[in-house]
């Protein structure tokens, strides 16, 4: 039950962050829904595919498995990472 408190928790988190991001024009609307899509199916991703390294390499290949499989294209993973730059920059998300 920790674990999905912790899911919904973070989903939380995320959702005010990207809707303070849209409103202080960090980032586009567009952009938060496709930041919030790629990040479901990478969620997905690495819940199947635990893995070891640090959680940069670890989405860098969930992204590249994504998208070589075509769940999601080269394009969708550039807005998120630009987005998760940009938010961390921000510093809406830590």
């Amino acid at each position: 039950m920790g674990a999905m408190n912790d899911s919904a928790a973070q989903a939380t988190q995320q959702a005010e962050a990207l809707a303070q991001a849209v409103s202080q024009n960090v980032i586009t609307q567009a952009e938060a829904d496709t930041f919030v899509a790629v990040h479901a199916a990478l969620d997905g991703y690495l819940v199947a595919n635990p893995g070891t390294g640090n959680a940069e390499a670890r989405q860098l290949t969930g992204l590249t498995f994504l998208i070589e499989t075509s769940v999601l294209t080269q394009v969708q993973a550039d807005t998120f990472l630009d987005v998760h730059d940009r938010l961390m920059e921000s510093g809406l998300m830590r």
